[in-house]
């Protein structure tokens, strides 16, 4: 049983480190997966009132057929090179050979996911824009106080800076 999980950890390994070689297919699904949301935000007419309902169906839609491409990649270097049938003539189980490969495809899919994450949280910045927006407004000669909107701007900057210099260490550590 451990042996099988040592195959399949080293099948994922070479896979890994082939794909980290080439970099071809966490470029070519994150590409796709933008692809997929910047047509259906033309496609769908979608307002604030149905983006919370169409949004995650649209990014589910878009991570589904990018998951199809990850694994249909998966076997796609040993096919170009004849090599799948030499890895299935070693003693390692067609089971183990084949979690590897999954294991691969999925752990790429989640590093193309995480190229995700800033487009993801760009609704978060909205209030930011509104708060500047306001300031801006009033500062401009519109009728109002900006006291709130600068107040709002001074907690994004201190939430910002904080949270950034937590995550410093692990962005710049490479």
């Amino acid at each position: 049983m451990t042996n099988s999980f040592a195959v399949a950890f080293a099948v994922a390994r070479k896979d890994l480190r082939a794909e980290w070689r080439t970099r071809e297919l966490v470029p070519a699904l994150a590409q796709f997966v933008i692809l997929a949301l910047v047509i259906a935000n033309f496609g769908f007419q979608i307002d604030a009132r149905n983006a919370p309902s169409i949004a995650p169906g649209v990014l589910w839609l878009a991570l589904v057929f990018a998951g199809l491409v990850a694994f249909g990649r998966a076997f796609a270097a040993e096919r170009e090179q004849a090599s799948l049938e030499a890895l299935l003539m070693t003693p390692a189980s067609p089971v183990a050979i084949f979690a590897g490969k999954a294991l691969a495809a999925t752990l790429l899919l989640v590093g193309c996911e995480l190229m995700l994450l800033p487009l993801l949280t760009l609704p978060l910045w909205i209030p930011f824009i509104v708060a500047g927006g306001q300031a801006v407004q009033v500062a401009m000669g519109a009728s109002g106080s900006y006291n709130q909107a600068v107040a709002l701007l001074i907690d994004f900057d201190i939430l910002f800076v904080v949270l950034t210099s937590l995550a410093a260490r692990f962005v710049l550590d490479d």
